[in-house]
């Protein structure tokens, strides 16, 4: 059985967070600032445990990587969820980590059945003689940050509400696909990202960032939907990047979405579309890197 997915970056492995991290948001940021290293799973134990058919989520972890690059990936699967507390800390976090330090949520619960707690994690620290550290709840105008509130906002259309939480832009990365063609037709071309189908999009509509070509930043425009102007169905990622024109198909794209700036709009010519566009292009003209 693979333990973990890839090989552990930047060892040996000092300060551990552990918790699933979904978006690495503000409350998150408690806790990975005290760490050399974070420890998630994958897939999501919420799946694995069949508790959810289907969960979309914030974060891939390469998204995670970008934010925070020291990521450890535990396979997880049904065996380690079977797993005792003190199984898991000893098999898992002593023999294969050996951390000096481990750093949790308030809330964090693992091993068979979610037995083990924070009260059950200290002792074993202390037993083992590594430090021991447990976040407290962070919260935005009396609003707890979690993944959950952050998940609902962008379901819901509330974009800026979920970025101001996360407290950084929503990530995307994927490659570059070859489309349709219909942008660069307009005068307009845009790179079609290739997204995982187990990703959380934002709801259909316009938005400004940027995005990360190679070793480059450009600022772009980020379209989300499904092209209803042209009879489309299916919901799909396209990236208008400013003052480039370069062609990067299969390119790995990282997209940092930062704005919402209109809702999905139905035109009725590409006369009428192109008016919008460049309606929605003015955006850029005043913005920075």
């Amino acid at each position: 059985m693979t333990l973990f997915l890839d090989p552990i970056s930047n060892p040996p492995v000092k300060v551990l967070g552990l918790g699933v991290f979904d978006g690495l948001h503000l409350g998150h940021k408690q806790l990975f600032s005290k760490c050399t290293h974070l420890m998630t799973f994958s897939p999501h134990p919420d799946l694995v445990l069949n508790k959810r058919t289907s969960l979309k989520t914030i974060t891939t972890l390469e998204e995670m990587r970008v934010i925070y690059p020291n990521i450890i990936a535990l396979n997880f699967t049904k065996e380690i969820a079977a797993l005792t507390p003190q199984a898991f800390c000893d098999n898992i976090l002593l023999a294969q980590l050996n951390p000096k330090k481990i750093v949790v949520g308030y809330d964090y619960r693992f091993g068979h059945k979610r037995l083990g707690d924070v009260p059950f994690l200290s002792k074993w620290c202390e037993k083992n003689n590594i430090d021991f550290e447990c976040i407290q709840p962070f919260s935005i105008d009396n609003v707890p940050v979690k993944s959950g509130v952050i998940r609902n906002a962008l379901e819901q259309g509330e974009f800026n509400k979920a970025v101001a939480l996360l407290g950084h832009a929503y990530i995307i990365k994927g490659d570059v696909i070859k489309g349709e063609g219909r942008g660069t037709s307009l005068g307009y071309p845009t790179a079609n990202i290739a997204v995982s189908n187990n990703k959380l999009l934002p709801t259909p509509g316009v938005y400004t960032g940027r995005v990360l070509v190679e070793d480059t930043f450009y600022l772009c425009m980020i379209y989300i939907g499904s092209k209803p102007t042209f009879n489309g169905t299916q919901k799909g990622v396209e990236v208008y990047i400013h003052q480039f024109n370069q062609t990067i198909y299969n390119h790995n794209l990282t997209v940092f979405i930062e704005a919402y700036v209109r809702d999905e709009l139905t035109f009725n010519d590409k006369e009428e579309l192109m008016t919008q566009i460049k309606l929605d292009l003015t955006v850029l003209n005043t913005a920075k890197l």
